[in-house]
């Protein structure tokens, strides 16, 4: 991969996502919840944190000063923002946990994941309780790696 400049692996968290609780629809609680985030240098300005209740629909409204990919872990979304451009992600909240967005500075159409290791927590949920399992999905990159819980 050629990378220019100082652009290079810059694969961080970018924030940990939705600390998600179990809302209920029917309270009459906003059913939407609209954040706007700002990289500028592959820094995350201001608050780093997003929370949504189960159930609601979340729009993540990205702007960044330079080309990069973004994933949202745990809803396997994935969206490319151009240089001094914005992206847009939606989605319902459906589980609980908290969920890492990373990204991916890219350069000549090319990007790098790094190590799964800069990609923060893969499965953080207060919400299980003792006796309960979840399961997820370990990508062959990943094969023979030990991940801590």
């Amino acid at each position: 991969m050629k990378f220019t400049g100082n652009i290079f692996l810059a694969s961080v968290i970018l924030l940990t996502l939705i600390s998600l609780g179990c809302g209920d629809r029917s309270t009459g609680e906003r059913n939407e919840n609209k954040v706007s985030i700002s990289i500028k240098n592959g820094n995350v300005q201001g608050h780093k944190i997003v929370e949504a209740k189960k159930g609601q629909q979340v729009e993540l409204n990205f702007t960044s000063d330079q080309r990069m990919s973004i994933h949202l872990h745990g809803y396997d979304i994935k969206a490319e923002i151009p240089m001094d451009g914005s992206e847009t992600i939606e989605f319902e909240a459906y589980a609980t946990g908290g969920f890492p967005v990373t990204m991916h500075i890219s350069d000549d159409n090319h990007s790098s994941h790094g190590t799964h290791e800069m990609h923060g927590k893969l499965f953080e949920s207060p919400t299980l309780l003792e006796g309960d399992t979840y399961s997820y999905t370990v990508d062959v990159g990943m094969d023979p790696s030990v991940i801590p819980y």
